[in-house]
């Protein structure tokens, strides 16, 4: 039986780091040689108490000009997160994983490899950055995206160079790479170029977790919801593109017989790239006379987000960029079955298929998203799918991952056989 290692390195600092790793384990599950042996990698929990988050190598301690220093380029996920220990982190990850699951601690290369020899591991990933030329189990990397250099103005000059830096490591040093759609590897061959690594699209994997398509109402009157509500399950960062929804709600409110409908949104509400991003929201809001339809829950259980989503009229996903096809808000949703209005960008035209409620509209047009607001509605409640056809679908679409991974640490183990 294959021993795969799993490297938390860099993924466990948001939610949605934990919630690919689960993927990743689930879909090699269900991969055609059987489910592998699967053993955790976590970073040592001393590195955070001395201000190295993770032990990220390419996070960089810079000094700016009031003479504060701040972490790039991950500083706003990780402040986020500064709440949540390591520990917290762990056991929710392991809690979709399997806690009986085995995790090993490591503090440098040298002991990630000490580890994977002794336990005579086959293969290490997802690799969050390029591990050292030493290490000699074969190892798969992982790219997310390039926001960087489609909105650089979200980020300094010194997070460009450093995720362009940890990128070209990447592609130098890693033989294979997985990235979440086939719009972000496009862009990894043309920013950096196809004479190194491969780089391996995964399939859309979505898939509900059985628990998820139990019906659980218990949880949702303390959120005091609107009777009907379109859901927005995205942190407000300025890329997510809230503003847009609201003034789509703004120009229904001007339609009668809609009075009773508002949006609901989860996700934390700090952006350390743009402070004034939110409490712009909140003025927007207020001025417009929207504020008592607009419900904002912050950050939430993730069980909880899902049985609000469920009852949603449908999912908003009004996003300017993502690295996989609309993002973590859509994958959940199709996952249960709920309709998605999407925001009409290249990488989100990956979920044109039958198997999707899935509309587009173009993410600058406030009119255009009220129109397809208004339509979903004045439909009645839509039928969701049987729990049943649910899961078959999910695990279909988990096992076209799974074959994929599976197929990339063949080649993986081949490549570092034949080196």
């Amino acid at each position: 039986m294959r021993r795969i290692g799993i490297l938390t390195e860099g993924f466990m600092a948001w939610g949605g780091g934990i919630d690919f790793l689960n993927m990743i384990a689930d879909c090699l599950g269900l991969a055609n040689n059987g489910p592998p042996e699967l053993l955790l990698l976590v970073p040592r929990p001393t590195a955070i108490s001395r201000g190295r988050s993770l032990l990220l190598p390419w996070y960089q301690w810079l000094k700016t000009s009031c003479g504060q220093h701040r972490l790039v380029p991950w500083q706003q996920v990780l402040r986020e997160q500064n709440s949540q220990s390591l520990s917290s982190q762990l056991a929710r990850l392991r809690e979709g994983m399997g806690t009986a699951l085995p995790v090993r601690y490591f503090k440098h290369d040298g002991e990630l490899d000490a580890i994977a020899q002794a336990e005579n591991l086959d293969c290490l990933l997802p690799s969050f950055r390029a591990l050292s030329i030493g290490v000699q189990t074969p190892w798969i990397g992982y790219i997310y995206d390039f926001q960087h250099r489609y909105l650089p103005h979200l980020f300094t000059e010194a997070e460009r160079a450093a995720r362009d830096a940890n990128f070209r490591s990447m592609a130098k040093h890693a033989r294979h790479v997985i990235v979440n759609s086939r719009n972000v590897q496009k862009d990894c061959v043309s920013f950096l170029g196809s004479s190194g690594a491969s780089f391996i699209a995964l399939p859309f994997g979505a898939s509900p977790n059985p628990d998820w398509l139990t019906a659980q109402p218990a949880l949702l009157p303390k959120y005091d919801l609107p009777r009907r509500y379109f859901l927005v399950s995205n942190q407000f960062w300025t890329h997510k593109n809230h503003r847009i929804v609201f003034e789509a709600l703004q120009i229904l409110a001007k339609t009668t017989d809609y009075d009773d409908v508002g949006v609901v949104c989860t996700g934390s509400t700090v952006d350390e790239r743009d402070r004034d991003y939110f409490p712009s929201l909140l003025r927007f809001l207020g001025e417009n006379k929207l504020t008592d339809r607009v419900r904002i829950l912050d950050y939430i259980p993730k069980r909880d987000q899902i049985e609000i989503m469920k009852y949603a009229i449908s999912v908003v996903q009004p996003t300017l960029f993502e690295g996989g096809p609309g993002g973590g808000a859509v994958y959940d949703a199709v996952s249960v079955g709920v309709p998605a209005l999407v925001s009409d960008i290249p990488v989100n035209r990956e979920l044109e298929s039958r198997d999707y409620q899935v509309q587009f509209f173009d993410p600058m047009n406030a009119a255009a998203l009220a129109e397809l607001m208004l339509k979903q509605a004045q439909q009645k409640q839509s039928q969701h799918s049987a729990p049943g056809t649910l899961i078959e679908n999910g695990l279909r679409r988990r096992a076209a991952v799974g074959k994929t991974i599976e197929a990339t640490i063949e080649a993986a183990r081949a490549a570092h056989t034949s080196s």
